[in-house]
């Protein structure tokens, strides 16, 4: 049960390939392994350890389920100026920085 091989799985981490395989109880090539450092971006952005937003960037990143521009439209849409721009830009240092592994 659980996820299907082939299957993506997004790590908010960064650190050593071969351990997050371990942690995981994975072998390399099972699965779709998307990483991204979403706290320490978290903390440099938004200067709160908020990880779900910048998430989102690598989720894009892995299976792109909608264009950066509708998403950008929608976080504009719920939260006010500065708060958008900032939450934006985190989105899309998370998706410059996700990576498979």
């Amino acid at each position: 049960e659980g996820l299907k091989k082939g299957g993506i799985i997004i790590v908010n981490y960064e650190g050593n390939v071969e351990k997050l395989y371990e942690m995981l109880g994975i072998k390399k090539g099972e699965y779709k392994v998307y990483i991204t450092p979403a706290t320490k971006l978290a903390l440099e952005i938004l200067k709160r350890p908020i990880t779900n937003t910048p998430m989102i960037g690598a989720l894009l990143k892995a299976k792109e389920l909608t264009s950066f521009e509708s998403l950008e439209k929608a976080v504009k849409h719920r939260f006010p100026g500065p708060i958008a721009e900032k939450n934006i830009e985190l989105i899309k240092k998370a998706y410059e920085l996700a990576q498979e592994v």
